[in-house]
């Protein structure tokens, strides 16, 4: 499912949810009948500290797939030092909010793939986080 998403799809983000059609037994990202596509948000994510601990656990080798998980948080970061708890999947904003959970899951994720962008998003805003 990420490897479609991300490579085939082209996704910034992955969205909250994904339909599959059992008539054509394809995924879709549109839903069947309002043809609505989901943004990316909280339900999305545990994703990145999902494959952060399959990394871990199984040792697999994803190296091409998580860096593609983490390019839109890396030039988030970049540009803007935060990240917001609402994306459509290119990356655009649908909410000025902070996400405060998303900050532990993509740093576990950015431990395996780049441990300074994990550096970074722990001096910034886990450690502050931690202290409250």
């Amino acid at each position: 499912l990420l490897h479609w998403l991300y490579d085939e799809e082209r996704v910034a983000l992955p969205p909250e949810l994904v339909y599959w059609n059992k008539t054509t037994q394809r995924l879709s990202l549109r839903h069947p009948k309002s043809g609505r596509i989901a943004d990316f948000s909280y339900d999305a994510f545990p994703i990145f500290w999902r494959v952060a601990q399959d990394v871990r656990w199984f040792g697999r080798a994803e190296g091409p797939l998580r860096q593609a998980m983490l390019a839109f948080f890396e030039r988030e970061w970049k540009a803007q030092g935060r990240f917001l708890d609402r994306y459509q999947m290119d990356g655009t904003p649908r909410s000025s909010l902070e996400a405060l959970p998303l900050y532990a899951t993509v740093q576990a994720l950015a431990l395996e793939t780049d441990p300074d962008l994990a550096r970074r998003i722990r001096e910034r805003k886990l450690t502050a986080l931690q202290r409250q």
